[in-house]
């Protein structure tokens, strides 16, 4: 099978208008892609620790001061959605964040500062961010 660089190379595009550089990388992600093995788990290859803790589910369950690992589900200007494993999904304010500056999938330590059970609102600190990113929340 030939990569996009190789088709390009051999001349098999001529005639036509040269693919853009980031096209070409995508399309080499895509050949990668298929030609991975059928039916293989690819996240069991990947030495990820549990996100979560245990038994954690409800907001209920929850107390300020908690620290918590999560994983930045939405980035918004007034600050970052974090899932922590309940039903609903934290905020870390931008006042809360430091200079941090956080993407789609950071997996981040965060404590909790207040929690509106009522209205289901979960106020975060940033505390750390860790090394490894969640890929599961990204689109691209």
């Amino acid at each position: 099978m030939l990569t996009c660089s190789e088709c390009q190379a051999s001349g098999r595009l001529e005639g036509r208008k040269r693919a853009s550089p980031k096209l070409l990388s995508k399309l080499e992600i895509v050949f990668q892609a298929l030609q991975r093995e059928l039916f293989k788990d690819y996240r069991s290859d990947f030495d990820k620790r549990p996100l979560f803790k245990q038994g954690l589910t409800k907001i209920t369950e929850l107390s300020p001061g908690d620290v918590l690992t999560g994983a930045v589900t939405n980035i918004t200007h007034f600050g970052a959605f974090v899932d922590i494993g309940v039903e609903c999904d934290g905020l870390i304010h931008t006042s809360k964040m430091g200079k941090t500056k956080l993407n789609i999938g950071d997996r981040v330590t965060c404590s909790i500062v207040q929690i509106d059970v009522k209205r289901k609102r979960i106020g975060l600190r940033l505390e750390e961010m860790l090394m490894e990113t969640d890929t599961s929340f990204t689109f691209a």
